[in-house]
């Protein structure tokens, strides 16, 4: 905002309070701020006195022109909203694109599942069939790579322990 619209502000009365009394104090200090307001004041008293005086308007020229003005409201139609309505052929375009896009999209979904479950059914069956391979070539290995126990674990210790004291009755009924 330049300094010449802030004296403006401060000629025409638009300020506040606060903001008037600063701009008096500016004004005290500063011999160019001065000569900008005393300009904007010989400029404002000058396109007063340009402008013509309006003849007064009485009741009865404001009363007519109301109502002129409420004659032509009341005539005035208000149109609805048009709303936006698609020709046939585009309804009938839309409608393909959208079958056509949930088709793809089902179908893309679809693929993706088929595709990657029996990718994992392929895995399983190599793993499965590789072991097998391997445990024919060399059986020794085979009981390495089958191992159940693990020399931490606890819980299995405890169990060949317990399965080592039954006697053949309980060992049967386990076995059944």
């Amino acid at each position: 905002m330049s300094r010449e619209t802030w004296w403006l502000d401060y000629i025409e009365g638009e300020l506040e309070p606060s903001a008037k009394a600063q701009m008096k104090a500016l004004l005290k200090q500063s011999p160019k701020d001065q000569e900008i307001v005393s300009k904007l004041e010989q400029i404002k008293d000058l396109v007063d006195a340009a402008e013509p005086a309006l003849p007064p308007v009485g009741d009865d020229f404001m009363d007519a022109l109301h109502d002129k003005i409420m004659a032509r409201v009341e005539q005035t139609e208000i149109k609805a909203k048009p709303m936006m309505r698609l020709k046939a052929k585009h309804k009938k375009w839309a409608a393909i694109t959208s079958i056509t896009m949930t088709i793809s999209v089902v179908s893309l979904l679809l693929g993706t599942y088929f595709l990657s479950s029996h990718q994992l059914k392929l895995q399983k069956f190599d793993v499965v069939h590789q072991i097998a391979e391997h445990g024919l070539e060399s059986p020794d290995s085979l009981s390495l790579l089958m191992n159940y126990q693990n020399p931490d674990d606890f819980f299995v210790d405890v169990a060949l322990l317990k399965f080592e004291d039954l006697n053949i009755q309980q060992l049967k009924k386990v076995l059944q």
